[in-house]
Formats: C-alpha cells, structure tokens, sequence
C-alpha cells in the first residue's frame, strides 16, 4: 500500500469484531510507533499493550464510569445531534467492543500533566500516528482516544493500574478488525497558508 493510500483512507473504527490480533501484529504495531520521531531523541514512550479479556474489561469498566461525566460538555458541542451524544457515550464506555487497547504513556515522572504541550506529548502522538498507519496498512482498525482522559479520575486509575510509577497517560488506541464502514469526514477548510 502505498503512503499516501493509507493517510488518506484511514478512518476512526468505533465498531470492531471480537477476532483477535495476533501478538506478533501486535509487537509489529509498537515496533511501527517505537520508530516515529522524538524531541533530541527522547523517545518518551511508554506503551501498554492490554490483550487479554480481563486487562481490557478493566479498562473498559474504567471508561464506563467516567462516560457519564461527559455527557453535559458532549450535549453542549452536539445541541443539534443529540443522537452523536449517545454514541458517542455508547463508545466510550464499550471502546466499541475492541479485543486490543493500548495505552500511550509519557515515560518518566518529569514528563507530567502540566507540559501537555510540551515536546514530549508531541513525540507520543507521532509514535501513536505510526501505529495508525501501520495498523490500516496491515487491514486492522483503530481508534485515538483522548477526550475522556482529561477527566483527573480515569488518568488517575488508569497511570495507577496499568503503570504506576512510569508516567502520565497521554491517550488510549482500540485496536481490531472493523466491523463498520466509517463515513468520511467533511475536512475544515482555511487551515493551511502558504507564504
């Protein structure tokens, strides 16, 4: 598949089949995101890679009770599409039945939550955007998820259970095969200058 192809057709699944990946797709995946850029070659990465039903069903009991908290900043953003709100909370509290979550950390505690900006954040996300990539390109669906982690409660319990002492959680990617076809998004136009 060529780059371009895979930039261009890759869409957010929020529906997956119960099939499992393999763990060598798997460690392909974060082998993939281990080789994105880093600022002075930090690699502050840190990936948690939950597999197994009870690890993922710990997860998703984690995002289920936190959910509800969106529901208020959810119906403000979609007043006119309460349906969105729904499936939007549906999704977040199943991760869309995804039998793969990875979790994305900034490794080390100096790399903490008041730097969000900083080019540490910058460098997980490419890491993350490389498992995207590569994860359409092997046929595997994805999804980034960032929203809910911004309530202190479920970054809290997920940088406890899943990574004490390893960093801040930065966001959380389900991964499986899909089991929908995803719409294409209406891109913003008025984003980009040329000088």
């Amino acid at each position: 598949m060529e780059t371009h192809d895979a930039i261009f057709a890759r869409r957010s699944v929020r529906k997956f089949k119960p099939d499992k990946l393999s763990h060598d797709q798997l460690e392909y995946l974060l082998g993939c995101a281990c080789m994105a850029p880093s600022g002075t070659n930090l690699q502050p990465w840190y990936f948690v890679v939950l597999e197994s039903e009870e690890a993922t069903e710990k997860c998703r009991d984690i995002f289920r009770v936190e959910a509800e908290k969106f529901r208020p900043a959810l119906e403000r953003r979609f007043a006119a599409h309460p349906d969105v709100v729904e499936e939007t909370l549906s999704f977040m509290s199943s991760l869309g039945g995804a039998p793969t979550i990875v979790l994305a950390f900034m490794y080390k505690q100096e790399f903490s939550k008041p730097i969000i900006s900083s080019p540490y954040v910058q460098s997980v996300a490419a890491a993350i955007e490389n498992m995207l990539i590569a994860a359409y390109d092997k046929g595997i669906g994805s999804c980034w998820m960032t929203g809910i982690l911004n309530s202190e409660t479920a970054s809290k319990k997920l940088e406890e259970y899943y990574a004490a002492g390893k960093g801040s959680i930065v966001a959380a990617i389900a991964l499986g095969y899909s089991d929908e076809q995803p719409k294409v998004p209406v891109r913003k136009s008025n984003r980009v200058v040329f000088i």
